[in-house]
C-alpha cells in the first residue's frame, strides 16, 4: 500500500466521520475543517445524492452506522418526505428543505444505497425503501417524471410537457427500483407490480437517450441534447443499465474521451466553467477543472471495460490531493472548489474496492 493512498485513505475515513454528524445528517462536506476555502460555497448541507455515496463507501470502509443512522435522519426529520416520497435539492441539517427542485435521481440513489447496505449487513430500511419507491411511481406518467425536474448538476430543467427526461435521473431511479425489487424478494416480500412497471419504463426511456452518436444527457419528444456528458459512465456502474461491451457505450465513451478528458481528468461536459467559487454571492465561473470522482468513476468503468492501463490512469489522476484531501475539482495539478468533498472520498473509496486495493 503506497504511501499517497494511505494516506487519502485515512483521510477518506476522517472526512466521512466528520460529515457524518450526531442526528444522522450526513452532508457533502463539512465547513469545521480549517481547510475549507473561504472563497467557495457552502456545502454543510445534506444532498441525499451525494449522501447516498458516502453511504456506499461507507460501508465498503466497515462504518456501518453511518448509513444507518442517515436512513433514520431521511424518515425521521427530512422535511415533506412522508408526505410527497421525493427528496428536494437539499437540506439543512435539521432537515429542513434548503432549497427545493426535485431532483429524481436522489430518490434512486438512497434506493440503492439501502439495498448497498443490506449487502454488507443484511440490515436495512424496509419502511424508508418503500417510502422513496412509491414517491418515484407517484411522481412518473409513463414517460417523463411529473411537472418539472432538475438535472444532478443543478443546471438544467426536464419538462413533463415535452416527455423530457434527464438519463442519469432515469437511470438512477430505474436501477432503485431494481434493486428494491431484489430486495423485497430476498426478505420474503412480493414487491409491487407498480415497481416492476415503473422501472422498465425507466429503463427503456433511459436507453432511448441513444442518439446514434451517444447516450444523450437529455432527451424529449422533440429534442436530444447535443452535448457529452460525463455522467453518462454511471450508466455501466453503478446502475449497471449497460454493458461495457455495448457498441452504444463504446461509442459513448469515446465521445467522452474526445470531449471531457482534460490533463487532470474528466470535466462534466466540454466547455464546463462552473468553478465553485463565489464572488459577491454569485458565481464566478472562470473555467472549471476536472472532477476526481468522476475520474474515480471511470477508472472503475475502465477496470470492467477491461482495460488497465486506462484504469490506472484515471486513478492516478483521481489522486491529486492536498495533504490527502480531495476536492471537487483539480485544475492544472492543485485542488479547486470545495475542499475536502465527501463525494470525492467516497467515490476513491468506491473504486479502491473495484480495482481491488481494499
Amino acid at each position: 500500500m503506497d504511501t499517497t493512498f494511505k494516506k487519502v485513505y485515512k483521510k477518506s475515513l476522517e472526512v466521512l466521520g466528520r460529515c457524518s454528524l450526531e442526528n444522522g445528517a450526513l452532508v457533502a462536506s463539512n465547513t469545521d475543517l480549517n481547510i475549507y476555502p473561504t472563497t467557495v460555497k457552502d456545502y454543510r448541507y445534506v444532498w441525499p445524492r451525494d449522501a447516498a455515496f458516502s453511504c456506499m463507501a461507507a460501508n465498503v470502509a466497515g462504518l456501518h452506522k453511518i448509513p444507518e443512522a442517515f436512513f433514520d435522519w431521511c424518515l425521521e426529520r427530512v422535511e415533506g418526505l412522508s408526505e410527497y416520497g421525493v427528496f428536494r435539492k437539499n437540506y439543512s441539517t435539521n432537515g429542513r428543505y434548503f432549497e427545493g427542485a426535485f431532483q429524481p435521481d436522489q430518490n434512486g440513489l438512497v434506493l440503492q444505497a439501502i439495498a448497498f447496505h443490506f449487502a454488507y449487513t443484511e440490515k436495512t430500511n424496509l419502511k424508508l425503501a418503500q417510502l422513496l419507491a412509491d414517491g418515484i411511481v407517484k411522481h412518473w406518467d409513463g414517460k417523463s417524471f411529473r411537472g418539472i425536474s432538475e438535472d444532478l448538476w443543478e443546471e438544467r430543467h426536464a419538462f413533463a410537457d415535452a416527455q423530457e427526461i434527464f438519463t442519469f435521473s432515469a437511470a438512477a431511479c430505474a436501477k432503485g427500483l431494481l434493486d428494491t425489487i431484489e430486495l423485497w424478494k430476498v426478505v420474503g416480500r412480493k414487491p409491487k407490480a407498480a415497481w416492476v412497471k415503473t422501472a422498465k419504463q425507466l429503463k427503456a426511456r433511459a436507453l432511448a437517450s441513444f442518439n446514434g452518436k451517444f447516450f444523450a444527457r437529455c432527451h424529449g419528444k422533440n429534442y436530444s441534447d447535443p452535448i457529452i456528458d460525463s455522467s453518462m459512465l454511471f450508466l455501466v456502474w453503478p446502475f449497471g443499465l449497460v454493458k461495457p461491451g455495448d457498441k452504444r457505450w463504446k461509442k459513448t465513451l469515446k465521445a467522452i474521451e474526445e470531449g471531457c478528458v482534460t490533463k487532470d481528468g474528466l470535466l462534466r461536459y466540454p466547455f464546463d466553467a462552473y468553478e465553485g467559487e463565489i464572488a459577491h454571492r454569485h458565481h464566478r465561473k472562470k473555467g472549471a477543472g476536472a472532477w476526481p470522482l468522476l475520474n474515480f468513476e471511470a477508472a472503475i468503468v475502465y477496470k470492467l471495460l477491461g482495460d488497465r492501463r486506462k484504469a490506472n490512469k484515471m486513478w492516478k489522476l483521481g489522486l491529486t490531493n492536498h495533504q490527502g484531501f480531495l476536492s471537487e475539482q483539480v485544475k492544472n495539478g492543485k485542488p479547486i472548489s470545495i475542499l475536502p468533498l465527501a463525494w470525492s472520498h467516497s467515490m476513491f473509496l468506491l473504486a479502491a474496492a473495484e480495482l481491488g486495493k481494499i
